[in-house]
């Protein structure tokens, strides 16, 4: 639970993300998706509840601890300062100078770039950028953060706040199998927020719908993806077509 003011803003959430899933949030604006991801961060505390990792309270995680078993992504990340590309995705490398695996820095930071098509920008400032690139080097930062081996854990998760805005429809489902891949084959837990319901029924193990701070629906997306609950979630009519599952305007 989750609440502002006395103003309740998230409601007797219950989820599990599991390793090698892909759980997406779904949900109109204000629904509470952003609230549930700044929670499950540790960015902010719940009114009331818990939040586990592997069995570990969140809140008893240090801040470094917390850096080495999940990355994320937030909606909105200002730059101020004037960085190169490169130096901006090399800030998600927590380990580095670690003697025994600083040969594997640089070749780790030039295969992030390549997978998400910015090794060409890697000289270029930052904030010279258009929104979409930028949104990509973003990407490619929180995944360095969990791209190196890691010391204590054996499950890791990647939190991404609406990955996909700003970015065309190439670089969209570039960057959705690029999480697809590294969930299966790394066994990442991955929660995102996204509002492209057929790249969410393509791309997810699962789904959870909020709806005024609660969760509405949760399950596969054959079952949450019906024309009845689109329609009282979002209010719109849409054909849903079942195989393969595609959502369409009427």
């Amino acid at each position: 639970n989750y609440s502002i003011q006395g103003e309740p803003i998230l409601i007797n959430i219950n989820l599990e993300i599991y390793p090698g899933k892909i759980l997406t949030i779904l949900g109109p604006n204000g629904a509470g998706k952003s609230s549930l991801i700044k929670l499950i961060s540790g960015d902010t505390n719940p009114t009331r509840g818990t939040i586990f990792y592997d069995n570990f309270d969140l809140k008893m995680l240090s801040l470094e601890l917390r850096a080495e078993i999940r990355a994320v992504m937030s909606q909105s990340q200002l730059v101020s300062f004037d960085y190169t590309v490169r130096e901006i995705i090399e800030m998600g490398w927590i380990e580095k100078g670690i003697k025994n695996i600083e040969s594997e820095f640089k070749k780790s930071v030039i295969e992030v770039s390549d997978k998400c098509n910015i090794k060409s920008l890697l000289k270029r400032k930052f904030n010279t950028l258009s929104g979409g690139e930028q949104k990509r080097v973003h990407f490619a930062r929180t995944l360095l953060q969990i791209w190196r081996p890691l010391k204590k854990y054996s499950n890791r998760y990647l939190i991404l706040d609406e990955p996909l805005n700003n970015l065309d429809l190439y670089q969209e489902v570039n960057i959705m199998e690029i999480i697809k891949e590294i969930s299966k084959k790394n066994k990442f837990g991955v929660i995102l927020i996204i509002h492209d319901l057929n790249l969410a029924a393509k791309y997810s193990d699962y789904l959870a719908v909020l709806f005024k701070g609660q969760l509405k629906y949760y399950g596969k997306p054959k079952n949450v993806l019906t024309t009845n609950k689109i329609f009282e979630i979002y209010g719109l009519r849409m054909k849903v077509n079942t195989n393969p599952l595609q959502i369409n305007y009427t």
